[in-house]
């Protein structure tokens, strides 16, 4: 699972980074955890593209540009990742969730209540909306059955669609689906 943290201060990045270590540790041991940390909106939005996280923490008070405004330009190219907000004020919740929030944590805040805010994201959910691109074609990882190579074409099998074409090199579909444990090359050549 790929996520994001974007908070000003050091060390809430790294309270939320443990809290989410543990909560990963206790529930889904066998998810690989990747966590990136960003000190602004601006630095997060300098390389930010759709579909690179699977979660997003973001600070509401930080220098430059604001929380929501963060959020706000998320939403510009990505609209279904997951955004929650964890900050010192309840001011800023109802504009939260007008920017399709899906969680809202005040500072400081307990375990149990991290806890409780990762149960209602449905982690299990997010696993199973994952999806990668090939040539401008989002395809869901739950429908990929497997691939394999006729001719010249990628054949990517799936138990809905059929079988999806595509004339690329093998190795562009492989690398994709080989960042997750579910995937694997069984054989070359």
């Amino acid at each position: 699972m790929n996520i994001a943290i974007i908070d000003d201060l050091s060390e809430c990045r790294e309270e939320i980074r443990n809290s989410l270590q543990r909560f990963f540790s206790k529930h889904y041991e066998e998810e690989p955890l990747s966590i990136m940390e960003y000190s602004s909106g601006e630095e997060f939005l300098s390389g930010f593209q759709k579909e690179t996280f699977d979660l997003i923490f973001i600070d509401q008070y930080m220098k430059g540009i604001s929380g929501i405004e963060t959020g706000k330009r998320i939403r510009q190219s990505d609209d279904l990742v997951p955004l929650v907000f964890i900050t010192t004020s309840r001011d800023h919740a109802i504009e939260s969730y007008q920017g399709k929030a899906s969680g809202y944590l005040l500072k400081p805040f307990s375990y149990i209540n991290f806890e409780a805010a990762m149960m209602m994201l449905d982690i299990a959910r997010l696993k199973n909306a994952r999806s990668i691109c090939v040539q401008d074609e989002k395809i869901l990882l739950r429908e990929i059955l497997w691939c394999d190579i006729e001719g010249h074409y990628v054949q990517i099998h799936t138990p809905h669609i059929g079988i999806l074409r595509y004339r690329i090199p093998f190795c562009t579909v492989a690398d994709k689906l080989l960042e997750y444990p579910q995937f694997l090359t069984c054989y070359k050549g």
